[in-house]
């Protein structure tokens, strides 16, 4: 999978809309890729992944499609099926790290799934998923909970405020 992604919006009423995003494919298809490289299309029926994302197409009758943006948690269905992790996507937390390097991987990780969810209900749902995966690794949900608070602190997004009150409070309810 490369990193490219391209979308055209035809009217499907319009034969010029429909001319014009052939031309648009055939010229990403011979243009803007080396020879050797080959450009295949992705099957849009569906979820589809894209880098640490699931792209979606929602239809909407008598409306614009949208696309939907959620987090790709790759290790999410072998926690649940095995309580196994199948990839090692987070260093454990007993490894040789500072607690300032183990706030630091959390961070990060909550800085992609900002970037890769298009809104709030998924930003919780990714950031619940991932705490399953960082509990499994030796991190405490309080800390993840404090990752979260800094995490708001930085960028002024009020959803990592609530993710970090949602988050004490699972703590909280756990103990």
């Amino acid at each position: 999978m490369a990193d490219l992604q391209a979308f055209i919006a035809i009217d499907k009423n319009n034969n010029h809309t429909k001319e014009l995003a052939e031309h648009i494919i055939q010229t990403i298809k011979n243009d803007t890729y080396h020879p050797d490289m080959k450009l295949k299309a992705e099957d849009t029926s569906g979820k589809w992944p894209y880098l640490e994302s699931h792209l979606e197409i929602i239809s909407k009758i008598g409306k614009a499609d949208s696309i939907s943006i959620t987090y790709n948690n790759k290790n999410l269905e072998s926690l649940i099926k095995n309580n196994e992790l199948k990839y090692l996507t987070l260093q454990h937390r007993d490894s040789f790290m500072t607690k300032k390097q183990a706030y630091a991987k959390i961070i990060g990780q909550m800085h992609r799934i900002d970037k890769t969810t298009d809104d709030r209900r998924n930003k919780i749902i990714a950031t619940l998923e991932f705490m399953m995966i960082a509990n499994k690794n030796g991190y405490k949900t309080k800390t993840i909970a404090k990752c979260a608070l800094q995490v708001f602190c930085k960028t002024d997004n009020k959803i990592w405020y609530d993710i970090s009150f949602l988050l004490k409070e699972i703590n909280r309810i756990w103990k």
